[in-house]
């Protein structure tokens, strides 16, 4: 295997790289997902 996915896939530190990788590009959806639910039940209680 090549050397730098031995470092990435053997190491502590490697994983917390691929974790936080993800938690970086996830990290936008979720706050969208977020606001749009909070948007939603603004509304509702708006219209009632």
């Amino acid at each position: 295997m090549h050397p730098i996915w031995v470092e990435m896939l053997q190491k502590p530190v490697g994983w917390l790289t691929i974790i936080g990788g993800i938690i970086l590009i996830a990290m936008p959806f979720v706050v969208r997902a977020f606001i749009r639910k909070q948007m939603r039940e603004e509304d509702r209680r708006k219209d009632n």
